[in-house]
């Protein structure tokens, strides 16, 4: 044999032995990671998409009616009448509806401009002071939403929109209690998984704006699979299938952001995970059991 075939013990690396289970273990961990980042950006992307629906859909309308102003508000709409729904939207600056409509607005303006910087992990850690203050804020915006959206839903002509209004609202301020407790705690794990479970909530009007687009987009190109056409139909229909497009837009939204949220915390708590490899010793996790190696929230 050549010389260079014969290696002297004392050249060869010092590689530590990996068992097949301990190498497995890590090829899922690489894959979790990757499911992880995956899921952000979809994460991230919804959020986005939700926050162009609520200024496109709602609050760019709301800010070109001058919504602070109610009488230039209803000259407005009775301007450009726009069929059943601009009876609803007028129905907003009466004086039944304006008193709980107006704060309502305002809390939305706030909460979808402001809480998005909560969830931005680098501000959390760099800027606490911000981030604690932010967050009672937020808390406060949260519970005044949630309080004058009942107030309208009590107003509401339909009770479909009352029963999803009351549902999402005794949700959120549950969230929001849950959420404050163990904040004031300093169990800050707890706390993250309730703030996050408040935004999935709260995401349910932005996403009643995206479904009732979605609707009526598929409608116009013909899909009438939900609803029937509109053409040679009585005023009165016209109005009835509307009023239920805009009812279901509203139990799309709830059933949507809660399994929504459902999914993103389980796969936050490592619920989604591929099983972990077992050791021939004793039958263990290499990794430990789920609830050590894994927190509530990642």
């Amino acid at each position: 044999l050549a010389q260079h075939d014969f290696v002297p013990v004392s050249q060869i690396p010092n590689v530590p032995f990996r068992s097949a289970p301990t190498l497995q273990f890590l090829h899922l961990k690489r894959q979790y990671i990757v499911k992880m980042l995956a899921r952000t950006a979809f994460f991230v992307f919804a959020l986005a998409v939700l926050f162009l629906c609520a200024w496109l859909f709602s609050l760019r309308n709301l800010l070109e009616v001058h919504f602070w102003d109610p009488v230039y508000a209803l000259d407005r709409m009775h301007e450009d009448p726009q069929g059943a729904m601009a009876s609803v939207g007028a129905s907003y600056y009466t004086k039944r509806r304006y008193f709980a409509f107006l704060p309502h607005v305002i809390a939305a303006i706030l909460w979808w401009n402001l809480y998005f910087l909560q969830l931005v992990k680098p501000i959390r850690r760099k800027y606490p002071v911000f981030h604690r203050y932010l967050g009672r804020f937020l808390m406060c915006v949260a519970i005044c939403q949630t309080v004058t959206g009942s107030a309208l839903a009590c107003t509401s002509r339909s009770s479909t929109i009352k029963l999803v209004s009351f549902l999402t609202a005794g949700s959120s301020f549950y969230c929001v209690v849950q959420a404050w407790w163990y904040a004031r705690a300093k169990d800050f794990t707890r706390h993250k998984y309730w703030a996050q479970r408040l935004v999935g909530y709260m995401s349910t009007i932005a996403l009643q704006r995206f479904w009732v687009v979605t609707l009526i987009v598929t409608h116009e190109l013909g899909w009438n699979f939900l609803y029937p056409p509109l053409d040679g139909k009585e005023d009165e229909d016209v109005d009835r299938i509307i009023f239920k497009l805009f009812d279901d837009s509203f139990v799309l939204a709830m059933i949507t952001a809660l399994l929504g949220t459902e999914w993103y915390l389980a796969a936050e708590q490592g619920m989604m995970n591929a099983p972990d490899p077992i050791s021939r010793e004793g039958g263990q996790c290499l990794s430990g059991s789920p609830s050590e190696k894994t927190p509530l929230v990642v």
